[in-house]
């Protein structure tokens, strides 16, 4: 008996890894990887050189930490004109405040630091105007103030987040293009870049701005067209061959059109 119990045994461990299971998580080709999500499958398989997903992506969690106090100030004690509970919540803001302060952009997100530094100190600022209107014990200007460092903080959101989806999904395949594939002048590499803009660009082309950037409507549109027209032309260039200075020349230029359209929003 004890021989059998040993050759079953055997014969048990050899079905497992024979891989012919037939438990409920293998049930579908979907499942048959339960511990990993469809998007790390996809980014498993991206070739390496253009893996940049947590530069492309960044985070900035001293800002997502600040909306618990923001949203406490300006959905709770603002509305409510419950100016204890705004006191009390000076200590937490001036605390996030100074972890705003130590924020490095990373990333795609590089190019905007001195534009950070700027909102974050305009937020100090304000931030100064509430601690003032406590101190004098003055509950008016303690709104009033509350009231900008929610508007400020808001445009620091923004200034991360992009207004349109659209195009910050042609600047991430760009940042890739700009900063790893021309530099080192992979053209195999440039060419899928460029392939990948001409998708976005037609994405974007197709995009409306939302009613409330209305005024900036005419000129959203004059500076899209001045870039779809580069991103032609430097898709032209690179279907014509492996000429790096001409390549070097329509990329600047593309680039130069999509830091103009950008600047529509700041």
């Amino acid at each position: 008996m004890k021989s059998k119990t040993i050759n079953l045994g055997v014969l048990a461990v050899l079905f497992l890894l024979s891989g012919n299971t037939s438990f409920s998580q293998y049930t579908s080709d979907e499942t048959k990887n339960p511990c990993i999500s469809k998007n790390d499958e996809v980014s498993a398989l991206e070739p390496m050189s253009h893996n940049h997903n947590e530069e492309i992506n960044p985070q900035v969690p001293a800002l997502s930490d600040y909306h618990e106090v923001i949203y406490q100030i300006w959905h709770n004690g603002w509305p409510n004109k419950d100016y204890e509970l705004l006191k009390s919540l000076y200590p937490e803001a001036e605390k996030g405040f100074n972890n705003l302060t130590q924020v490095k952009m990373t990333g795609i997100l590089q190019d905007k630091q001195a534009k950070w530094d700027d909102g974050v100190k305009q937020l100090g600022k304000y931030l100064q105007d509430y601690k003032t209107a406590i101190d004098k014990n003055d509950n008016k200007a303690l709104l009033d103030a509350a009231e900008k460092l929610h508007s400020q903080y808001e445009q620091l959101v923004r200034l991360i987040r992009p207004v349109i989806k659209e195009l910050d999904e042609f600047h991430k395949v760009l940042y890739v293009l700009y900063h790893y594939d021309y530099p080192e002048f992979n053209y195999e590499e440039i060419k899928q870049d460029v392939a990948e803009l001409s998708k976005k660009m037609n994405e974007l082309n197709a995009t409306q701005l939302p009613e409330r950037m209305e005024s900036l409507q005419k000129k959203f549109e004059k500076r899209r067209a001045d870039l779809s027209s580069a991103m032609k032309n430097l898709e032209n260039t690179v279907n014509l061959g492996n000429n790096k200075d001409a390549i070097s020349k329509a990329i600047e230029e593309m680039h130069s059109k999509y830091q103009s359209l950008e600047s529509v929003f700041d």
